[in-house]
């Protein structure tokens, strides 16, 4: 069975280039900001979510807490351009 992903980025470029990297090996859905992400995330089984921290309006933090608060068996792999010392540890207290 093949494992989705969504993968969540304000940045079409390279929302585009991961997922056309990553389509060979899972299902592969993509969302722009968190609300779309979210809509997807009811409508779809989703294994693995790759998302921005950094976005406009609600940030990629908002989506890791709804994700560990509701969805207990999804992964998550935060990225950012534009990390610190306390965004990560933040984002290591929720898993």
């Amino acid at each position: 069975m093949t494992m989705t992903l969504l993968i969540v980025d304000d940045d079409d470029m390279l929302r585009t280039a991961l997922k056309r990297k990553f389509s060979g090996q899972f299902h592969t859905l993509s969302a722009s900001c968190v609300p779309e992400a979210l809509r997807l995330l009811a409508l779809e089984q989703v294994d693995i979510v790759l998302t921005d921290f950094q976005m406009p309006d609600i940030n990629g933090m908002e989506l890791v807490r709804y994700v560990r608060e509701n969805l207990k068996k999804t992964e998550i792999i935060m990225m950012t351009g534009y990390s610190s010392v306390e965004s990560a540890v933040e984002t290591m207290k929720f898993g």
